[in-house]
């Protein structure tokens, strides 16, 4: 499955449904769209008619993403750093064959996922045993924002979108849990067990 780019130049296209069609919002017809042009149409849940179809689109359920254990990686950028914290940066490849310096940690628990219809899954908090910080964290994004600011001092903030800034090994490579996020919203999993 071909990933789309997100950040290439998009055009906005304002549409009004008549009778059951798109059309613009002046009234005019759609542009000609070449074929296999990928967007999304976002509207108010409320226009949808068919009450099981909005149920459908605006659902939410928990599912499995990463198990308890699992080993994430953290990208950093290159900085000088005391030998002490220098020591856990290490020279990966990304599955697009992109380097990078990351920096290890792990998942205490099983990490979950919330499915939301049709808007992006975001991640359960999960605790994390940030190990070259000797420090635990309550989710992904603080374990992120830690790392940040130890192996990345210069940097004005230490938040990030974890989907883009951590990864995890397939293989020999690090994948994003961006990519990973996408393949499971394409063929999502089975609910997640309410005790897990």
């Amino acid at each position: 499955m071909m990933i789309p780019d997100r950040f290439a130049r998009t055009v906005r296209l304002k549409i009004r449904a008549y009778k059951g069609q798109i059309k613009l919002a002046d009234s005019g017809d759609l542009p000609e769209l070449k074929d296999g042009a990928y967007g999304e149409l976002i509207v108010f849940a409320s226009a949808v008619i068919d009450d099981k179809v909005r149920k459908d689109l605006t659902s939410e359920r928990v599912v499995s993403f990463l198990p308890s254990g699992a080993t994430l990686w953290a990208k950093v950028r290159n900085e000088k750093l005391p030998e002490s914290l220098t020591k856990f940066r290490e020279n990966r490849r990304t599955w697009q064959g992109e380097p990078g310096l990351f920096v290890p940690f792990v998942l205490c628990n099983e990490l979950q996922i919330i499915m939301r219809g049709t808007k992006f899954a975001h991640l359960k908090d999960c605790p994390c045993d940030v190990s070259p910080l000797v420090r635990k964290a309550e989710s992904i994004n603080q374990a992120y924002s830690m790392l940040s600011a130890a192996f990345e001092p210069t940097r004005r903030s230490h938040t990030g979108n974890v989907f883009q800034k951590v990864f995890v090994e397939q293989g020999k490579w690090l994948q994003s849990l961006e990519t990973l996020r996408i393949n499971m919203e394409a063929n999502p999993p089975p609910e997640a067990s309410p005790g897990s």
